[in-house]
């Protein structure tokens, strides 16, 4: 299996794992601890959470989520790049984060903890 095609693996299990509606994946990120700035792709709750789990992994430079897709910039530097769609539930999650349904999930902390990687 490719690298890229690893780490799209990877991160669409993370994904799946956050919860099956909207309100499942922001008490998933709650109990996490995880908080980010409504509107912000690489700030926004989604992205920190993914950030700080994938903080280990070698291969990921970067981490940004818009309305639909998640966008992975791998290392080394270039136009190497893995972008996901959000599923249904994330989609409307992140419409949500961004209307500030959320108001225990916006704040400046990070999450307290880091999620195991699957091996």
């Amino acid at each position: 299996m490719k690298k890229s095609q690893a780490v799209r693996v990877h991160i669409q299990e993370l994904l799946d794992h956050l919860g099956t509606s909207p309100a499942e994946i922001a008490r998933h990120l709650c109990d996490e601890g995880a908080r980010g700035t409504p509107n912000a792709s690489t700030d926004c709750v989604l992205a920190r959470y993914l950030n700080a789990v994938l903080r280990g992994d070698p291969l990921i430079r970067s981490v940004a989520v818009t309305r639909t897709h998640v966008h992975i910039r791998l290392r080394p530097r270039g136009r190497r790049r893995v972008v996901l769609a959000l599923h249904t539930p994330l989609a409307e999650f992140v419409l949500g984060f961004d209307a500030q349904r959320y108001p225990e999930l916006v704040g400046d902390k990070p999450p307290r903890r880091q999620v195991p990687q699957p091996s």
